[in-house]
């Protein structure tokens, strides 16, 4: 729910575990990972989160698709968490 442009209102969701479904991030190829960021941003923008919401999301991918570590990281395309992990601040 949305209560005005680039404001948005989370609400807690009905269910208590994930889908079975579910990959953890380390078993993401590339291909998987392109995907999902592709479908979530076509989500938010459907979803009218705002646009200044989708430009930061858009952003934080666009920066972790070219951070400079795909340079010097030799395991390719299972990168993708490590880096998550070094761009993204641990919750604790």
């Amino acid at each position: 729910m949305q209560a005005a442009e680039g404001n948005v209102t989370i609400q807690v969701a009905n269910s208590l575990h994930a889908s079975k479904n579910v990959k953890p991030d380390h078993q993401l190829s590339f291909v998987d990972y392109m995907y999902a960021k592709n479908c979530l941003l076509i989500t938010l923008k459907n979803a009218k989160w705002g646009n200044e919401a989708v430009d930061v999301f858009n952003w934080f991918f666009h920066n972790l698709d070219n951070h400079p570590l795909w340079d010097e990281v030799a395991h390719g395309e299972h990168a993708l968490p490590t880096l998550c992990l070094l761009c993204v601040p641990r919750l604790a």
